[in-house]
């Protein structure tokens, strides 16, 4: 129909309506394409603000398990130092030794949730999450987060990933 119009337009010389029918296409092809990149940065703000809830989450469970397995490892310090004991006395009880050197050989792993970092991490050109700078280094990319210290980490995710916005790679 625009088409047709356009035709008749240029058949009767009236530039003025070719100029507007012009002018009406680019607009709107302008719209559409602003259109499409605000629904592409919502879409990747809310992608990023998933991650952060993610991340979030695996931090807060990464956490809770060191804590556990610090006090894990306290207790089989404890034996450790109990089984030393015991080795040092001129008759120990033998029950009490093997049962404090069983617990002093102890060994627990409870590595960390990398799942959500993982999945950043895949896509090295572009990183969903504000806050996290990318670069190059020796062939691979790496992603950093800016805090400092471990005890600051989940506040740290927590104030840096509330929105999400590209960066491309450096």
């Amino acid at each position: 129909m625009l088409l047709r119009r356009v035709i008749e337009h240029v058949k009767a010389q009236n530039w003025t309506a070719v100029a507007l029918d012009f002018v009406i296409v680019v607009v709107g092809v302008f719209i559409g394409i602003q259109v499409a990149n605000w629904n592409a940065a919502r879409a990747e703000r809310k992608l990023g603000e998933d991650y952060t809830v993610r991340l979030i989450a695996d931090l807060e469970n990464d956490l809770a398990g060191a804590r556990t397995q610090t006090s894990y490892y306290d207790d089989v310090t404890k034996s450790i130092e109990t089984t030393d004991r015991l080795l040092a006395s001129p008759d120990p009880d033998p029950q009490a030794l093997v049962i404090a050197a069983y617990r002093a050989s102890e060994f627990s792993n409870n590595p960390p949730n990398r799942a959500t970092w993982d999945q950043i991490v895949r896509t090295p050109t572009r990183t969903p999450v504000r806050g996290c700078r990318t670069r190059r280094t020796d062939g691979r990319f790496v992603h950093s987060f800016p805090w400092t210290c471990r005890s600051q980490c989940v506040r740290g995710v927590a104030m840096c990933l509330t929105t999400s916005r590209s960066l491309s790679a450096s």
